[in-house]
């Protein structure tokens, strides 16, 4: 169990605010997920072109000449293996993972951190930094947009 601010929202927590005998009841009840909220952001985020499909074959995933093989942990580039960092690693392969498209800082955070975005982006401001310098180094077909004040996606002219 885990313990901190995010436990205290959390009424089936031992020693939550508002905690009861009958939040082990509570706790095996999935609670909807709060999508409403993000749909507005969603719609709002400009569109570019068709984003790529990836394929994932056999635990790889393919975006055009993007190869990322996270079993391995390897990232290739028309047939080139990248020089990335675990975290820039799994950051590129949550962009390239499919549904291809708009991932939200909170998606993010919790994929590649394991953790609850908190508000402080700057974290995630500099390994997307990191990772668009070296896919710069590469090839300027690869690209990480930002879609301002929602997210990060991916894409491969």
């Amino acid at each position: 169990m885990v313990n901190g601010p995010a436990s205290l929202l959390n009424p089936a927590a031992p020693g939550a605010v508002g905690a009861s005998a009958a939040a082990p009841e509570a706790a095996a009840a999935p609670a909807p997920a709060p999508k409403a909220a993000a749909a507005p952001k969603a719609a709002a985020a400009p569109r570019a072109a068709a984003a790529p499909t990836p394929a994932v074959t056999s635990g790889r995933i393919s975006v055009r000449d993007l190869e990322i093989y996270p079993l391995d942990h390897l990232v290739t580039w028309r047939g080139e293996p990248l020089a990335l960092t675990r975290l820039e690693r799994n950051l590129l392969t949550q962009l390239a993972t499919a549904p291809v498209g708009v991932w939200t800082y909170q998606r993010l955070f919790e994929s590649v951190w394991g953790c609850a975005f908190l508000g402080d982006t700057s974290s995630l401001h500099s390994a997307v930094k990191r990772l668009r310098r070296k896919l710069h180094a590469v090839d300027d077909a690869l690209r990480v947009h930002t879609v301002r004040g929602i997210g990060y996606r991916l894409s491969v002219d």
